[in-house]
């Protein structure tokens, strides 16, 4: 009956298909809390999941069944400063391109559609980092049967 997806699910499938990043990890990595401290390159985190119902969860012939939309949250990190380099934002729209790429279409085994981008907001200005938040929506759907 549990449809979360797994995080990590998501980051092997999408690690391949970002080549511009050093890293990508989940927020239940073990050494997640040190690594997103500091980002010596672009990196890019699945830090989690939010569920919202699409219906009320009614079913027939005492089975259970409710659509619900999941939300994946991504936070994209490159270095605001880098010795030869003076584009961050150059940086961070490519990131932003491969990631955006690697998860169109994309479909696991756990959602019952392919994910679309939902949103995206920048981070704070005044960092060292240079962050963005994206969010990819799919359905799932949560099932018991008697």
């Amino acid at each position: 009956m549990n449809q979360r997806i797994p995080l990590k699910t998501i980051a092997d499938h999408i690690r391949p298909l970002v080549p511009l990043a050093a890293r990508v990890g989940t927020a239940y990595d073990r050494d997640y809390i040190q690594a997103v401290q500091g980002a010596p390159a672009a990196v890019v985190w699945v830090i989690g999941q939010r569920h919202t119902p699409r219906d009320d969860g009614g079913g027939g012939a005492g089975c259970y069944f409710q659509r619900m939309k999941v939300e994946i949250a991504m936070r994209l990190v490159v270095p605001r400063y880098l010795d030869g380099e003076i584009d961050a934002e150059a940086r961070m729209n490519a990131l932003h391109d491969q990631v955006t790429a690697a998860m169109r279409k994309y479909q696991p085994g756990e959602a019952w559609t392919q994910f679309v981008l939902g949103t995206s907001q920048d981070g704070p200005a005044n960092e060292s980092v240079c962050t963005v938040d994206v969010f990819f929506t799919a359905d799932v759907l949560y099932t018991e049967r008697p």
